[in-house]
């Protein structure tokens, strides 16, 4: 979601919907024109879902269709460049949202706005569990 405001947003902000947080994830922050711009990520109530938040990256960028669309066309002719450039972007845009999904809920648990992390994240925060261990456990859906 495109927002346009006078304040500079926090990279990660919250609100309550019932009794559940749910996590306004701020990026492309510029300032125009004495204005902020930026794009929001909204997480659904309840905990920093990895898997959602990266999906939120990527749809800044690509939806649904257009990732359809770059994999068939890539698929139909491997050997033509421009449909493997397109499709190498997107893969890139991915490997990047990942990286900024990442480094959101760093950011969140740090700034005291993600106080309550699950162990679904202890793998990003560096959180030792119950066996001793803070490594994706393989459970993490991969976007």
């Amino acid at each position: 979601m495109h927002q346009v405001g006078k304040y500079r947003p926090e990279h990660v902000t919250y609100g309550v919907t019932g009794l559940k947080k749910f996590f306004v994830i701020n990026t492309n922050i510029t300032e125009v024109s004495d204005m902020y711009e930026w794009d929001s990520i909204i997480t659904s109530p309840g905990d920093m879902v990895y898997g959602e938040i990266v999906s939120g990256f990527i749809r800044l960028k690509y939806n649904d269709d257009e990732m359809i669309a770059i994999i068939n066309n890539y698929l139909n002719d491997m050997s033509d460049e421009e449909r493997a450039a397109e499709f190498r972007e997107m893969q890139a845009w991915r490997s990047e949202s990942k990286e900024n999904a990442k480094e959101a809920i760093r950011w969140a648990y740090e700034n005291g706005v993600y106080t309550d992390p699950t162990a679904d994240n202890y793998w990003i925060l560096g959180i030792e569990d119950e066996n001793g261990e803070s490594e994706d456990n393989g459970t993490i859906a991969e976007e």
